[in-house]
């Protein structure tokens, strides 16, 4: 043979090569269009079998994917050809598939019967000749089997059938596990719209119940901020305290559940103003001296500063602070510290609320800030709060365009990071609002009981004295109209 003619039969087996090349292409090509329709994984397995007997001219095809359940190992689709001579449907060769497992390589079995290999029934002798299986991967681990019996007008299979089922294996494992992948995502999704859904029907129906306990609640709190400013009786006050410290505790949850149902019809809006953190830190941390001193906890403010000027929603800042700290009393036991310090950064303040408590468990860290959950452990019921308060926290913090997030050790303390953006090009125009007067409020809202209680006895010893108005002064006032459907409000 001269150089030409080997030329040329190089070139043929090339071609040979190429035309198998293009053929395995256009099968996988088709495969991917006709299972890309599929949206069920056995609807996708019965076209895959469908396509590799059809191709490699095959009687009966099967897909034999791997279960955890020991029972029943292996889930299988079998699709037999119209034109098939087998009389039943095999799920042959247990030796094979566990052959195959084991080496993990394909295999081909030109003669069954003749096949020392395996233990084949006299059934399957008769009917089934040569047998192609072979490994479905994906990353690294067989996911399943696929296998061909029979080859049709009585040949045998072939490496090149091998090569090509082979490939067609891969693409199988492929589609099958972003199937599998799918399926768990889209199952998540719909988790998750459950769980939206539930959270929405719980605002919902605390918000209503909310509305409905705001009026019986003003009228128990006049009353007896009444009582603790007039009575001598220690017993009386000291069951007005106890009356008045729990039904703030259900104003303030209240509030919370019409706040966070605002938040989420996209009502409660920001009003931001320049602000010194560090001044109103200050007299946030000053408000729980008295609970530091009553429980014998240390409370320490590092600020390293005088003044750090923010753009702040005050009401909202001051619920964001007194609700981490007040968490932090609340699980820290006597002799403990809780810590307040400010950062300062390029583009940010953080502060850092710190504390000696029981801690949070690493399992329940990434579900703190969810509404209604409520972290803990059956040795610390009584720590349980509502579940609002921390969600509540984080919806003010990023109302704020702001971060937060939770490091803790069980036993050793919890640490609340929070930061807020500086400058206000972070605000829209309709976020900002003129400062405030710097008038003290009368507003209890976000001061804690004990606070309050002390302001009240130190009251009481002053005698009310009736108020004189300047008759002009008087007159210039403006008048008021206030609208009340409930009669006991009313009067």
């Amino acid at each position: 043979m001269n150089k030409l003619e080997k030329k040329i039969l190089e070139l043929k087996n090339e071609n040979v090569r190429l035309r198998s090349s293009v053929n395995e292409l256009k099968i996988l090509n088709e495969i991917a269009l006709t299972t890309g329709r599929a949206t069920d994984i056995d609807q996708i397995l019965n076209l895959i079998v469908q396509k590799c007997i059809s191709v490699i001219e095959a009687e009966q095809g099967s897909i034999l994917l791997v279960t955890d359940d020991y029972k029943e190992p292996f889930k299988t689709i079998i699709r037999q050809d119209d034109s098939s001579s087998l009389k039943h449907t095999y799920h042959i060769g247990s030796n094979i598939t566990g052959c195959v497992l084991l080496n993990k390589e394909p295999i081909i079995i030109e003669d069954l019967a003749k096949d020392k290999r395996f233990s084949p029934t006299e059934e399957e002798k008769k009917d089934i000749h040569s047998v192609l299986c072979v490994p479905i991967w994906y990353e690294g681990g067989i996911t399943g089997l696929m296998m061909l019996v029979n080859k049709k007008n009585g040949k045998h299979f072939s490496s090149n059938d091998l090569t090509l089922f082979t490939i067609i294996s891969v693409q199988a494992g492929q589609l099958i596990k972003n199937l599998q992948l799918q399926k768990e995502n889209f199952q998540k999704i719909k988790e998750t719209e459950k769980l939206h859904e539930l959270d929405s029907l719980k605002t919902n129906f605390f918000t209503n119940i909310s509305h409905e306990f705001r009026t019986p609640l003003t009228l128990i709190l006049g009353p007896v901020e009444k009582i603790l400013e007039s009575t001598d009786n220690e017993i009386v006050k000291d069951n007005a305290k106890l009356i008045f410290r729990s039904a703030k505790r259900l104003n303030k949850l209240a509030d919370q559940l019409l706040d966070l149902a605002r938040i989420e019809a996209g009502m409660l809006k920001l009003k931001a103003s320049r602000q010194n953190m560090i001044g109103l830190l200050k007299e946030i941390v000053d408000s729980f001296r008295m609970i530091a001193e009553s429980k014998n906890i240390n409370l320490i403010l590092n600020a390293g500063y005088n003044e750090i000027i923010v753009f702040l929603d005050r009401d909202k800042f001051e619920k964001v602070i007194s609700n981490i700290i007040s968490n932090a009393f609340k699980f820290t036991p006597d002799k403990g510290c809780v810590k307040v310090e400010v950062r300062q950064k390029e583009i940010e303040i953080e502060i850092s609320i710190s504390d000696t408590g029981i801690g949070i468990p690493a399992e329940q860290l990434d579900k703190i800030f969810d509404r209604f959950y409520q972290a803990g452990n059956i040795l610390h019921k009584e720590y349980q709060g509502s579940g609002v308060g921390l969600s509540l926290t984080k919806e003010l913090v990023e109302l704020h365009k702001g971060k937060i997030n939770v490091e803790s050790k069980e036993g050793k303390g919890t640490t609340f990071n929070v930061t807020f953006p500086l400058g206000m090009a972070h605000l829209k125009p309709d976020e900002l609002c003129e400062e405030p007067s710097a008038e003290k409020q009368n507003d209890y809202g976000n001061i804690p009981f004990e606070v309050q209680e002390k302001q009240f006895n130190e009251n009481e010893s002053k005698k009310l004295t009736k108020l004189e108005i300047d008759l002009e002064e008087y007159e210039k006032l403006p008048i008021v109209l206030i609208i009340e459907d409930n009669e006991d409000v009313r009067n």
